[in-house]
């Protein structure tokens, strides 16, 4: 994973970040006529790799399945700005059952069961999508931002 040196934050930082954040992350991925597609999905992060869940039928899925090349933003919403942007190559895989059960309680915790229910109930369908960072920086606008 290579920090850019225009980074405001370093590796550490970078990862703990990564770890803690609770926004989901905007994933953009080159469609089939060579437009960006951009969607939110939840991420974790681990061992310079990201890792999302997405239907095996979705167009996420498929556009991956033909393109790896894909990009991510994982920022927060409200002031100060700041957060990680990159770029990296996806890889789909089956074994979703592992990173499933991490997203949901990193996102959802106790709330939202029956929506749990639904996505653990279609696990066999789901497809771990898992993004190898090429590239990746920070910015933070938290010093321009003070009250």
């Amino acid at each position: 994973m290579n920090i850019s040196k225009k980074s405001d934050w370093d590796r550490q930082a970078i990862e703990r970040y990564l770890l803690a954040s609770v926004d989901p992350m905007r994933f953009s991925v080159v469609g089939a006529e060579g437009f960006p597609l951009i969607c939110s999905i939840w991420h974790w992060y681990e061992a310079d790799h990201l890792f999302a869940v997405s239907h095996q039928n979705s167009l996420l899925v498929k556009t991956l399945e033909t393109n790896a090349k894909c990009a991510f933003d994982i920022s927060v919403n409200t002031p100060p700005y700041r957060g990680v942007r990159g770029v990296g190559l996806a890889v789909i895989e089956t074994d979703a059952q592992v990173y499933l059960p991490k997203l949901l309680e990193k996102f959802l915790g106790a709330q939202y069961q029956g929506l749990q229910d639904f996505l653990t109930d279609r696990l066999e369908e789901e497809r771990l999508i898992k993004v190898a960072i090429q590239s990746i920086s920070a910015w933070d606008f938290s010093h321009r931002m003070v009250k």
